[in-house]
């Protein structure tokens, strides 16, 4: 159901739940639901999605390996964006702004649905939009190919609860989407949308260093941190948390396209389109051994969360980290990672990775727990052994 301050105002758009919203994607009609006001309950790690592109010299890519939709994301945002305000416009209502922090909060969410197969709404989106006087939630699930961000919009107008939602009282809105295997018969992929909105603004609206500023010292050194960076720090406890304090100010990436801080324990890294992620720890350690953004697998693009066997890992822009308390951290992105996708990741037979890739005779090689990943340079084909 979807509720607001004033209580409970109606039910899930969805229907009778999964396997009814699995048989409306698979006949060409939406899968949606729609939540206003407040939500309850205890702060939940985001996982990671896909990761979109190969690093050369790959043979395939993991969108082609599941199946990604003909329509790429960024398109898909900008349709779901224009969607909505043109229906406002319709109606005589003023568009929304896409904040980014609100973004980065519906992509996480899209990105913990598409690495789980759960498509329901997040618990923790109000408390995530801490600040903001209104906040709604709606979200859509398909399992084909061909489809874009202007389909979901008209599922969405064709409801009530999500009309009402795009409608409303706001004045900002996010947008998330993230694509996972298809997990169910004939389903071709799984792509979920997520559209948080907002209204009144709060320091982490800005896309850019916002004036609002907070300081720390540290040995004596006064250090400024300011805008989304500033939020994240707030968001994750400040001094108090497993970032301690600042190391740096905010400064800017060598490549002029994020920003970034340092912190005792960590940092966080922010771009335009990835919003604010903090990435600490051995995860770190190997992002940064592989020469931090300018290194084939990218920008965080989300933050680590928990699976099997005490594993950890992260999503970045081109690729993931995994760690394991045995086996340390490791890579995973382009070609290999396509392979390792389409196998089910670390929960397939593959296993965690024991290793990075490294150069052989002939190509390239990346050893598994349960096997070992080789390129060949003069086929461009990955063989298993």
């Amino acid at each position: 159901m979807f509720t607001s301050s004033a209580g409970t105002i109606g039910a899930r758009a969805t229907g009778r739940g999964r396997r009814t919203a699995v048989r409306r994607a698979l006949s060409g009609l939406l899968a949606a639901g729609a939540l206003v006001g407040t939500a309850a309950g205890t702060a939940t790690a985001a996982p990671a999605a896909v990761p979109a592109a190969p690093a050369a010299p790959a043979a395939v890519t993991l969108a082609s390996a599941l199946a990604a939709p003909d329509t790429d994301l960024a398109t898909q945002k900008r349709q779901v964006v224009a969607g909505i305000n043109a229906e406002r416009a319709a109606h005589g209502l003023a568009p929304l702004a896409e904040f980014g922090d609100v973004s980065a909060v519906s992509q996480r969410w899209a990105e913990a649905q598409a690495a789980s197969g759960s498509y329901r709404h997040n618990p923790e989106f109000s408390a995530q939009l801490n600040g903001y006087a209104g906040k709604g939630e709606i979200i859509h699930l398909s399992y084909q190919t061909r489809n874009d961000g202007n389909w979901a919009v008209r599922g969405w107008i064709g409801s009530a609860p999500h009309h009402a939602v795009m409608l409303g009282d706001f004045t900002g809105m996010g947008v998330g989407i993230a694509v996972g295997p298809a997990r169910v018969p004939n389903a071709q992929t799984e792509v979920y949308y997520v559209v948080n909105t907002v209204k009144g603004t709060r320091p982490t609206t800005s896309t850019v260093s916002a004036p609002a500023t907070g300081t720390w010292t540290n040995h004596g050194v006064t250090h400024r941190l300011q805008g989304s960076i500033l939020a994240r720090y707030q968001a994750a406890g400040g001094p108090g948390s497993v970032l301690g304090l600042p190391t740096t100010s905010e400064l800017s990436t060598p490549d002029g396209v994020g920003r970034y801080t340092h912190f005792d324990g960590g940092s966080v890294y922010w771009t335009p389109s990835t919003g604010a992620q903090v990435v600490r720890g051995a995860i770190r350690g190997t992002w940064s051994a592989l020469g931090w953004e300018n290194s084939a697998v990218g920008y965080p693009a989300g933050e680590e969360f928990a699976v099997r066997d005490g594993g950890r890992v992260q999503r970045f822009a081109r690729g993931l980290v995994y760690w394991t308390p045995k086996l340390g951290a490791h890579e995973v992105h382009g070609a290999f990672g396509a392979t390792y996708a389409a196998q089910g990741w670390e929960r397939g037979s593959l296993g965690y990775p024991r290793t990075g890739e490294h150069a052989v005779e002939g190509g390239v090689r990346q050893e598994f727990q349960g096997g070992t990943l080789t390129w060949n340079r003069a086929t461009g084909r990955v063989t298993r052994s």
